[in-house]
């Protein structure tokens, strides 16, 4: 009797965090990252992260592994919003779960682009990624250089959904307090014109996105 009582919350609990993903989380109308400030941000229509922490939670118990966001932009509102949950194993070391992120988000929004970890630094306190962005081999592919950082749209959406998703703002578990790009083993400069990738960017710096 228990077991058809948890497997029933269960399919509940999965049914209503599909439900309650599909609303936006605050949204930030701008070309590229925004100043941190209330009049930036649309707080209508929104569902409650104290609402999905607890749907995320519920499911986390009884499937064993961690539900993680991948971010987005709507291309007609331009306002952050999550895209999919990726299903993270539990207990595994933080290298291994960004590594394990990074792979699963290369493939469902960037078309299996290389997407590595090359680190993960100390500086002082604080843990920072590095990321590598790196044009794979297959000449037929949408390249990162000339597809995903071009144009004004699409340079906004590569930038938001590589830096809101690696930051992980209200994730409660293990991860890193910013992250750094870098494309083909470099530094992403601010020569760019369609992205903001440029610079260590830090996970208590980015904008309340709900």
């Amino acid at each position: 009797m228990q077991s058809k009582i948890k497997f029933a919350l269960l399919v509940i609990t999965v049914a209503l965090i599909f439900f309650f993903s599909g609303y936006y989380f605050r949204g930030i109308r701008v070309n590229k990252m925004p100043a941190s400030n209330d009049n930036d941000i649309d707080t209508q229509q929104k569902t409650p992260l104290s609402t999905l922490d607890s749907l995320r939670n519920t499911a986390q118990a009884f499937m064993g592994d961690e539900l993680i966001p991948v971010y987005g932009i709507d291309d007609e509102t331009w306002k952050t919003k999550i895209d999919y949950y990726l299903r993270i194993p539990k207990n595994i070391s933080l290298e291994e779960k960004l590594k394990y992120y990074a792979d699963r988000l290369s493939k469902i929004r960037f078309r299996g682009n290389p997407i590595e970890i090359l680190s993960i630094d100390n500086h002082g306190s604080k843990l920072i990624g590095i990321i590598n962005l790196r044009e794979p081999e297959d000449k037929k592919s949408y390249f990162w250089r000339t597809g995903y950082f071009q144009g004004s749209s699409g340079g906004t959406m590569t930038t938001y959904t590589l830096i809101f998703s690696f930051l992980q703002r209200y994730y409660k578990g293990e991860w890193v307090d910013g992250v750094e790009f870098y494309y083909e083993g470099k530094p992403i400069t601010n020569k760019w014109d369609h992205i903001n990738l440029d610079g260590v960017k830090m996970r208590d710096s980015i904008p309340h996105e709900y």
